[in-house]
């Protein structure tokens, strides 16, 4: 993370949270109301047990990531942010072009469907 190029990486990085995800947001911080597991627990949980992967999570026609995951899409996929939080992702029919991307970088991914 240190030495990201492109400048749409660097701005992700500044806004970057300490939790394992690097991904502000309160939910991450605290137990849901009802008890229920969201996508983002979910992923934390996965990204706790896979810690060095880059972690690539279905969200319907989308592979999306968030936190340092989502700043090393953008650096070494060229992907763009989406919308104003620290995530990015693609279309499912890129997904080899993303993996081959991020492989070549050396990095390693976890993908879940």
């Amino acid at each position: 993370i240190e030495n990201l190029r492109r400048p749409a990486a660097q701005a992700l990085s500044d806004r970057l949270a300490t939790n394992a995800l690097g991904f502000p947001h309160d939910s991450l911080d605290k137990p849901p109301a009802n008890g229920r597991k969201t996508l983002l627990l979910e992923t934390l949980e996965w990204k706790l047990e896979h810690p060095t992967k880059v972690l690539l999570v279905r969200v319907g026609e989308f592979y999306e990531a968030w936190g340092v995951d989502a700043t090393l899409l953008v650096e070494h996929c060229g992907l763009n942010p989406m919308g104003d939080k620290v995530r990015a992702g693609c279309p499912w029919r890129n997904l080899q072009q993303t993996l081959d991307g991020l492989t070549r970088n050396g990095l390693t991914v976890a993908v879940y469907e």
